[in-house]
């Protein structure tokens, strides 16, 4: 009898193990999808700030003087800021024939950079995203008064926003598939008991029966087809004891 205990709790363990499993892996993948999906509005909207707040000095360098540097170190100072944003691991801005004249990596100032917004591009237009595994690229841009001034990009890891929560979300699925393997194989003990129980008792009967003990009688428990054993076994005995 402790066999069928065992097999079935095993049988009940591997059960719950996938159904947790595959619930964890569902919702977890969920879950990276919307996080995925605000990450990207929320790159959308920063490089459209950017861009606006660039608007001015782009303007202001394309009639500058020879000499004067302000509208740069003002485009600096804009980049500089969005680079500090946990998640952002570049930030550029483009003028208008596409070279970059402010970076956050230093690296970059003076190349010609890749322009991933269209010229005829609306101001109002949603800034374009493009997605790499898990680092997203957005670019929207600098438009003044209908003329294209350049062109702002960020790029954004989406890490930083997916892995708190799916790590946290993780943990929690974990501690839910343990209570629910738990509380499982506790219904399962309990149940297999509830079954196992009567047929020890019918065992006992008919090895009682064996030795010649016709009158041997198990009072059935339940309705179920382990009390209608029960019943045909005591009939059984009924019929022996009056032969």
């Amino acid at each position: 009898m402790h066999s069928l205990q065992l097999k079935f709790s095993a049988v009940v363990i591997a059960l719950l193990a996938v159904a947790c499993v595959s619930l964890a892996v569902i919702g977890t993948q969920n879950l990276s999808d919307a996080l995925e999906t605000e990450g990207r509005k929320w790159a959308t909207l920063f490089v459209e700030t950017l861009a606006g707040d660039a608007r001015n000095a782009l303007l202001d360098l394309d009639m500058e003087q020879e000499g004067d540097f302000g509208p740069e170190l003002e485009l600096d100072k804009f980049v500089e800021k969005a680079g500090k944003h946990k998640g952002v691991g570049g930030a550029r801005l483009l003028n208008r024939e596409g070279r970059v004249i402010a970076a956050k990596a230093s690296t970059e100032r003076n190349t010609k950079g890749r322009q991933r917004t269209g010229i005829d591009m609306a101001e109002d237009a949603e800034a374009p995203c493009e997605q790499k595994g898990l680092l997203l690229e957005c670019a929207a841009p600098v438009i003044f008064d209908g003329e294209r001034l350049g062109e702002a990009q960020i790029e954004f890891d989406l890490r930083v926003m997916t892995k708190p929560v799916v790590s946290r979300n993780s943990k929690q699925f974990a501690i839910a598939a343990v209570v629910l393997l738990a509380l499982g194989v506790a219904a399962g003990m309990i149940f297999v008991a509830l079954l196992v129980n009567p047929l020890k008792r019918l065992r006992h009967g008919v090895e009682q029966m064996s030795e010649g003990n016709v009158m041997i009688r198990v009072p059935p428990t339940s309705h179920d087809e382990v009390g209608e054993l029960t019943r045909a076994f005591n009939e059984m005995g009924d019929s022996l004891a009056q032969k």
